[in-house]
């Protein structure tokens, strides 16, 4: 009788171990896919409130060009501040009439603005070891398709346009790519 008892007994804490190992590849498998789906659609709502916010301080010069555009700029310890691409941190103002409000010298003012105003790469939010410089950021001034979370905004003077690149990406890995061009008017608005 005792052989049926430990015979018993090793089945039952088999299933035991084996059941506890399922949930445990379940609840990860869960919590991977919530975690990739928030990514998404965080980079899907940040893409739209960046290209909101572009499309507003377009209309703002169209409207009135005698307008002053307001972006918040390098803090004292940043990148931009340090290769002396900005004068005095904190905010700059320019004129919706004056030359600096052309589409490139525009695109790199959003692109600090974003940066320096809370807005993230959720693909890279706390990845501080990552071997590009300031991958946590949202954005950068280029004209190629982004890494995953990443946002490139481009000012092209030539065709007067500013075009903004979120990816997204999707739950199978791949990039998904969103893309907005803005009508900016080239030596200022008139």
């Amino acid at each position: 009788m005792k052989d049926k008892n430990k015979g018993f007994t090793l089945i039952t804490i088999l299933t035991t171990i084996t059941f506890f190992v399922t949930v445990l590849l379940i609840s990860i498998f869960l919590i991977k896919n919530t975690s990739l789906s928030r990514k998404i659609s965080n980079s899907i709502y940040q893409h739209e409130a960046i290209y909101r916010f572009v499309v507003a301080y377009n209309f703002m010069c169209k409207t009135h060009p005698t307008n002053v555009l307001t972006f918040k700029t390098c803090s004292n310890g940043s990148r931009e501040c340090k290769n002396g691409k900005i004068i005095a941190p904190g905010t700059t103002k320019i004129s919706c009439s004056s030359k600096s409000a052309n589409a490139s010298n525009a695109a790199s003012y959003f692109v600090m603005h974003f940066n320096e105003t809370g807005y993230v790469n959720y693909y890279n939010k706390k990845n501080l070891k990552s071997l590009e410089e300031n991958s946590s950021q949202c954005c950068s001034l280029n004209n190629s398709n982004p890494k995953k979370g990443k946002t490139h905004i481009y000012g092209d003077n030539k065709n007067n346009t500013i075009t903004i690149i979120t990816n997204v990406g999707n739950k199978f890995s791949k990039d998904i790519y969103l893309t907005n061009n803005i009508d900016w008017p080239g030596e200022g608005f008139k």
